[in-house]
């Protein structure tokens, strides 16, 4: 049944001043919710932060919600989840938070300056391995397929030992070392059959800018060098916040916005 006209216009008009209403109760709501992610980031509560900011990047999908979450994952220690989403709110050109200027500078700055503060704290890793099917796992771990569609971004100045496992096959190991911004490439062999040799047979293998080290012997007296030294995990989504870097982005290192 169609209304009459004015009655149509009645309630769409009730409709939106409903909506309207609504919009602007939630407003104050959000902000005020920003201000206590904020207060939980000066007094260094990362956790409760994240969940704050969170909340409001559901509702919202606002930028600046997506670049505290970054700012409080790297409090956390999570380096390698808080380059995504500070790379993700830089992405978007014309977002007017990150126009505003705050002490002198556009907020785009100083998502600038975090992203680039968290970059010191990570390393890229490639890993190629002609075997169908197989998988890389870190820590017993699995966390990528190969082949892999980009790098793996990896805690720096850390040891990593690594396995490429395939159904039907050895798998293979390998250690290797990626410092901060440089990108490694680990080469493995094919995976031998389970019931053949094992022709991926353990050792350091790196290949970089810097050269290429293949030799499991001079590992072994650099590890002779470095034996008693503390041997941290990487940096994937899922890090502990146990991580020895963990709150170097606190309010003392970069200003809360």
């Amino acid at each position: 049944m169609r209304l009459p006209l004015p009655l149509a216009l009645a309630v769409a008009t009730s409709l939106l001043t409903a909506v309207s209403g609504s919009a602007c109760a939630q407003t104050p709501d959000l902000e005020a919710r920003y201000l206590a992610g904020r207060d939980l980031r000066r007094r260094n509560d990362d956790a409760g932060a994240l969940a704050v900011f969170e909340s409001i990047w559901n509702q919202t999908h606002a930028i600046r919600a997506r670049a505290q979450m970054g700012v409080a994952e790297a409090g956390a220690g999570r380096w390698a989840v808080a380059e995504s989403y500070l790379l993700e709110a830089l992405a978007v050109a014309d977002d007017p938070w990150m126009r505003e200027v705050q002490d002198g500078r556009e907020n785009r700055a100083w998502v600038e300056e975090t992203l680039t503060r968290v970059r010191l704290r990570l390393g890229s890793l490639d890993i190629v391995c002609p075997t169908p099917g197989a998988a890389v796992f870190i820590e017993g771990r699995q966390v990528a397929a190969l082949p892999l569609s980009r790098p793996l971004r990896v805690l720096a100045d850390n040891d990593i030992v690594l396995e490429v496992r395939a159904p039907g096959r050895v798998a293979a190991s390998r250690h290797t070392l990626v410092h901060p911004s440089a990108h490694v490439r680990v080469d493995i062999n094919d995976l031998a059959p389970s019931d053949g040799p094992d022709r991926a047979r353990p050792g350091w293998t790196s290949v970089s800018s810097g050269g290429v080290v293949r030799s499991p012997w001079f590992w072994t007296a650099i590890g002779a060098v470095v034996v008693g030294g503390v041997v941290a995990g990487v940096v994937f989504g899922t890090q502990s916040t146990d991580d020895p870097y963990s709150g170097n982005l606190s309010p003392g290192t970069v200003v809360v916005r």
